[in-house]
């Protein structure tokens, strides 16, 4: 049998699979950049926005988002667009939110602890929330509402959120929702998958905030409305105020004046002295320049979604207690004179024994708490 020996391949060369394996790293990375700009970049009053791709055309975005291609001329008049086949990558585009056939959606109340009431009866876990609702906490009660698309609100004490409005584009499944902050305060974590959102508001009385892939805190009273931008993009405007650009750790204080004061947010306090006391802890924090108090919200989860607890000291010091057996969080802020509350310490300690039934399930609460034994 005649043996054919195989040809020398240039492929096998050490030299040309590295080159070979650079042009592959460029592309993916080149790819990579190019699919950053796809994603829905929020809103402007009633305008969507949206950062043209390689390959866009108007006709495809009208067909995508507005379910009719037709409607290409509409957007190359309002776009001041000179050839509708060759957009430049990364322009930013307007759709009117007139022209972009929604679907309703729903909600879920996946957290509560307290006293939490959805349209003024006592909620229950894992409620479907509906457009039109309203959600309120009580004193020492929290609740978290998870949408769709996984973002989340979170409600601490003494607060009340309206949905107006659970939406989702019908071409993308991207949110198109808006909450009234009635009172209190809310933390949200928007887009967390980054897939990014077509309209994402927080109204209270005096203030919209547009949320782009977000973590941010709101906060409404008799005459202010104050924001908190953890991480992310936002824009804040009023009755009297021009949308105003707030940039990651800013937040803003603006009044029923129209007076907008935007500031950087404290940083995040440091635990010098973390010590167990009575199946707690108690956390002894460097002072921070600036603050004038400290909060810590108590949660029985890392990303501070399942609130159980908060605290508030004019010292920087925390007697942290434990509220059931699993592990808690603590997230706490330093308070700057304008009530701004500052980046986040996050801060983990055990929990305590419950009291077990017969079948070794803990016995809890009325209010789903875990009774504790009291042994340590």
């Amino acid at each position: 049998m005649t043996q054919h020996k195989r040809p020398h391949s240039l492929v096998s060369h050490p030299a040309y699979l590295i080159l070979l394996q650079g042009i592959f790293l460029f592309c993916s990375l080149f790819f990579m950049a190019q699919q950053s700009f796809a994603q829905p970049s929020g809103a402007e009053q009633d305008m969507f926005t949206y950062r043209v791709q390689a390959n866009d055309t108007l006709i495809d975005l009208a067909q995508r988002y507005t379910l009719d291609e037709d409607n290409w001329q509409i957007l190359q008049s309002l776009n001041d667009v000179a050839d509708p086949k060759r957009l430049p990558i990364g322009k930013t585009l307007v759709i009117p939110f007139s022209l972009i056939p929604v679907q309703p959606t729903t909600a879920e109340l996946i957290h509560l602890q307290g006293e939490v009431l959805l349209n003024d009866r006592p909620a229950a876990l894992h409620s479907t929330i509906q457009p039109g609702d309203r959600l309120k906490t009580g004193q020492n009660s929290f609740a978290t509402i998870g949408l769709q698309d996984q973002s989340t609100l979170s409600l601490p004490e003494n607060s009340q959120i309206h949905f107006q409005q659970i939406n989702q584009f019908q071409g993308v499944p991207i949110a198109d929702v808006i909450f009234v902050l009635e009172e209190g305060s809310l933390e949200t974590n928007a887009d967390p998958e980054q897939r990014g959102v077509g309209r994402y508001e927080i109204h209270t009385p005096i203030s919209v905030t547009g949320v782009r892939g977000t973590k941010m805190r709101v906060r409404t009273g008799a005459q202010t409305t104050q924001t908190e931008l953890v991480e992310g993009r936002a824009h804040i405007q009023g009755l009297q105020l021009a949308p105003r650009i707030l940039k990651a750790r800013q937040g803003a204080t603006l009044d029923e004046a129209g007076e907008l004061r935007v500031s950087d947010l404290l940083d995040a306090p440091e635990v010098i002295q973390a010590k167990k006391d009575h199946g707690g802890l108690q956390v002894t924090l460097q002072p921070v320049e600036g603050a004038t108090h400290y909060v810590a919200l108590i949660a029985a989860d890392a990303q501070g979604q399942q609130i159980i607890g908060q605290q508030h000291s004019t010292q920087p010091y925390f007697d942290l207690p434990a509220y059931h057996a699993q592990t808690h969080y603590a997230l706490i802020r330093a308070v700057d004179e304008q009530g701004l509350m500052g980046m986040d310490t996050i801060i983990d300690y055990p929990g305590r024994q419950v009291l077990l039934d017969g079948s070794g399930q803990p016995v809890r609460t009325r209010f789903g708490q875990a009774v504790l034994t009291g042994m340590y």
